[in-house]
């Protein structure tokens, strides 16, 4: 979404040899950022399953998942990781375990380069080089650092849902280490916030800028008034829905 968006967006965020891409160009290229993207999740995926605890956690938490169900083993996983890049710094390392703040670091940092890369992969040829933030305007690269920084002050929402499964694996997630009344408010003052910084930083209008903030509103009351695993859920999916990648989707 942040890919087709920003390239969309045109020159706002992407600095081009010539014309920004046209709408059609862009839709052609959709495959590839979704295969850009997919290739990522991947790793982090197989990685985020693989080992025993993983597993344990996951039959309380996340019983759909392949290894809970039997569909697949940790150690076919194992064979499946050899052969691609080894995620080893969120997982086998326990980066997530350790600290919720250095959990939601990495979250954002990877973040900020699967759209960085999503973003050039929707432009195509025109994108001007290929490393990190460059070949996006300053606009664009303040852009991808402040999504990041969206990800990184709320991501433990999902942690709402997951008390349980973390707690029989040790992980030290904001519900646990903070406590669930406490979590729950550091994930609602930032969903008003940010939404608003960002019709802002976009110089948006009401019209544009509404929906966010009225979801925002939402996300935040359910953080303080709606508990229990079914309501946390719910309240993780409507963060997902959170529209800041297409504030700024026309040139």
């Amino acid at each position: 979404m942040f890919g087709i968006c920003g390239a969309a967006s045109g020159s706002w965020l992407i600095s081009v040899h010539s014309r920004p891409p046209s709408a059609l160009e862009i839709v052609k290229r959709l495959g590839l950022v979704v295969l850009f993207n997919w290739s990522n999740l991947v790793i982090f995926d197989l990685a985020n399953q693989r080992l025993p605890e993983s597993a344990r956690e996951d039959a309380l938490n996340k019983s759909w998942r392949p290894v809970p169900r039997g569909l697949i083993t940790s150690d076919q996983i194992r064979r499946a990781m050899i052969y691609l890049v080894p995620a080893l710094l969120y997982d086998d390392l326990r980066s997530s375990d350790d600290c919720f703040v250095e959990r939601n670091a990495i979250i954002a940092t990877a973040f900020a380069v699967y759209n960085d890369g999503s973003l050039k992969v929707a432009v195509g040829p025109n994108a001007t080089s290929a490393g990190l933030f460059t070949g996006l305007t300053t606009t664009g690269a303040t852009w991808v650092a402040i999504v990041s920084l969206v990800i990184f002050t709320t991501m433990h929402v999902q942690d709402l849902q997951d008390q349980e499964g973390d707690r029989a694996r040790g992980r030290r997630s904001a519900p646990l280490v903070l406590g669930d009344w406490v979590a729950r408010w550091t994930v609602a003052v930032p969903m008003i916030i940010w939404p608003v910084f960002c019709a802002w930083f976009w110089k948006t209008g009401l019209l544009v800028g509404a929906p966010q903030g009225l979801l925002g509103i939402v996300i935040l009351y359910r953080c303080l008034k709606c508990s229990g695993l079914k309501a946390d859920k719910l309240t993780w999916r409507l963060w997902e829905l959170t529209g800041l990648f297409n504030i700024k989707w026309w040139p």
